[in-house]
């Protein structure tokens, strides 16, 4: 018997939550139909005084004055011209006593008003007899809707002489008016559509209009020539706050509530009609969708009482196997807490082989990372000796500085590779190119001379500036050159000349990058060799001549700066090693002068 209610109830409902959503839809709908009251009402006062304003310009009553005077005629139509460009009015113009134009902003244009007679416009003739004049209409000549706004022209004895016409756009109006959920309408005091969010609603009436209104019409042409209709709808009191129903004749679109305001002394009436289609879906949803809860609700109830029996059956059954359940949950969590120490044990073996690899990354790093600066120390430092045997103080002190710097240089390279080790990023800042090159020569100057090899360096400027680490990219080339030297084998005793032992370090610079490349004239690379260069622990050379390392490291230093390291083949012989690294731009400088102070206190 219950389900019996269920359609009054939804009804009541229903009727309920339409009637709520109507009163707050009319309550957001006025707010933005005084917003649209606003905007013509602010379209309309900027053009209100202007009629006056131009009515007592000399040049204007001067042409009135002598009419067949057609240098003045030109003086009064240029000045409306530029009076009409200022104020983006849609025309201006000027009117005799008899109603006929002499002067007019569109003076020179296809459509113009000169010539034209208008004096059966209520704007004219308002004028004439009071002194000003208002009227709404679309343009007989333009077929342009506009208002149109006049003042009376009087001479120095007050006598009136012409009439100033200002033509105001008010269709601009109507390009605000596209919101889906509600529609905009103007009218006049028959009732007659003449600004619309609707083109196909102009010109189309609320109701039928009475014969007089009519007659008026055809009087002063208001719509010029235009059939005056009857707009689709039937149109009935609404229920308060609303003030109309608009509802589609035939059947088949949305129905509207309407209300509106009067602007313009009363003259137009603006409507706003809210569809209303979005409150009756919410209210439909609404209602049906509470009668569902109840259902369901009265459904579930009844279903709740009907397994009570069977869940009182089941309640032993249930405690049995509660203890059951409270037997197998010890034993799960015995098990779970095994598991956790195996876990935790596992982790810290990790945590310990981590420690490990990074020990022995940093020692093979040592190892090779500073036997080249300790060769080189060696031979500065035999020298020095040789030259103290021979008394030139000067060169040996040349010497020990360059060991000094070298040593220095040493200490910078445990420094990185320890913050290597450590996977903390290192310090990149503007360094000139051409000076790191000339470090890296000290370092592989006397092998160059033992291995009688000759290096040609071709940089395109002293001034090229890259953002790198300089010890680290001298790590790079130092070991690119002593590679290539190791390609070039050891010199013959029998042929002292080495103009074919060489080897080219060329720089390219294009608009981002320092292109660099180290030819060397050697044998060149086995094709089953090239692909595995710069993997780590993989060498060509006898077992102690090297680790394998050196391309690897390079690699990634590379990498570090932003770029990559390749190698191939030259066509003419021998292997060329290329890399690039990036210039320093105008923001970079201030980036690496931030990552040099963040360096200093990570060293600290």
């Amino acid at each position: 018997m219950w389900f019996l209610l269920l359609p009054i109830l939804f009804y009541g409902l229903y009727a309920g939550m339409r009637g709520w959503l109507s009163t707050n839809l009319h309550a957001s709908s006025s707010q933005t139909l005084t917003l649209y009251v606003a905007g013509l009402e602010e379209l309309l006062s900027k053009y209100r005084v202007l009629p006056e304003i131009y009515a007592q310009h000399p040049t204007v009553r001067a042409m009135l004055e002598q009419p067949d005077d057609t240098d003045l005629r030109q003086r009064v139509n240029l000045l409306l011209q530029r009076y009409n460009t200022m104020s983006q009015a849609a025309d201006t113009y000027v009117l005799d006593t008899n109603g006929l134009t002499l002067a007019a902003s569109n003076w020179d244009q296809d459509v113009t008003f000169v010539g034209r007679n208008f004096n059966y416009r209520p704007y004219f003739l308002e004028a004439m007899s009071t002194g000003r004049g208002r009227f709404f209409a679309l343009g007989t000549t333009s077929f342009q809707r506009g208002y149109y706004m006049s003042s009376a022209i009087t001479n120095k004895k007050g006598a009136t002489i012409g009439v100033m016409v200002v033509k105001v756009d008010v269709a601009a109006a109507e390009t605000g008016w596209n919101a889906p959920d509600h529609e905009v309408i103007v009218t006049d005091r028959a009732g007659i559509v003449f600004l619309a969010s609707r083109p196909t609603w102009l010109y189309n009436a609320l109701g039928d209009p009475s014969s007089e209104a009519l007659a008026e019409l055809g009087q002063n042409r208001r719509y010029a020539d235009k059939q005056i209709g009857r707009l689709p709808f039937e149109i009935s009191t609404a229920a308060p706050p609303w003030q109309a129903t608009f509802s589609p004749v035939p059947h088949d679109g949305p129905s509207y509530l309407a209300a509106h305001q009067d602007i313009n002394d009363g003259e137009w009436q603006v409507w706003i009609l809210a569809n209303t289609s979005p409150i009756l879906n919410t209210a439909l949803a609404y209602a049906g969708t509470i009668i569902l809860v109840i259902t369901f609700g009265v459904v579930a109830f009844v279903s709740l009482i009907e397994r009570r029996r069977g869940l009182l059956r089941a309640l032993s059954v249930q405690q049995r196997a509660r203890q059951v359940l409270e037997n197998s949950s010890q034993e799960l969590e015995r098990q779970v807490e095994m598991r956790t120490a195996d876990l935790k044990r596992t982790q810290n073996e990790l945590v310990q082989a981590g420690k490990m690899a990074a020990l022995g990354q940093m020692s093979v790093g040592i190892n090779h990372e500073l036997n080249q600066p300790l060769t080189a120390i060696r031979s500065y430092a035999s020298n020095a000796g040789k030259l103290l045997d021979y008394g030139r103080l000067e060169e040996a002190r040349e010497n020990m500085s360059l060991i000094s710097i070298l040593s220095e240089r040493m200490g910078d390279i445990i420094l990185r590779l320890k913050i290597f080790a450590r996977e903390s990023s290192d310090e990149r800042t503007p360094q000139i190119l051409q000076t790191v090159i000339n470090d890296t020569m000290r370092i592989v100057e006397p092998r160059l001379k033992k291995d009688r090899v000759k290096l040609n360096i071709d940089v395109p400027g002293p001034d090229i500036r890259v953002l790198v680490n300089n010890v680290r990219l001298e790590q790079v080339l130092v070991n690119l050159i002593n590679n290539a030297i190791d390609a070039l084998g050891p010199p013959d005793s029998n042929n002292p000349s080495s103009h074919q032992r060489r080897i080219d370090l060329i720089a390219i610079i294009d608009a981002k990058d320092a292109i660099v490349q180290v030819r060397d004239t050697g044998p060149g690379i086995p094709d089953d060799v090239i692909s595995h260069l710069f993997e780590p622990f993989f060498t060509t050379k006898d077992v102690g001549l090297g680790l394998g390392l050196g391309l690897s490291i390079s690699y990634g230093i590379i990498q570090e700066f932003g770029g990559e390291l390749s190698a191939h083949n030259l066509p003419e012989g021998g292997a060329e090693f290329t890399f690039n690294i990036p210039l320093v731009q105008d923001e970079d400088a201030s980036i690496a002068r931030s990552n040099h102070d963040s360096a200093k206190q990570e060293t600290a």
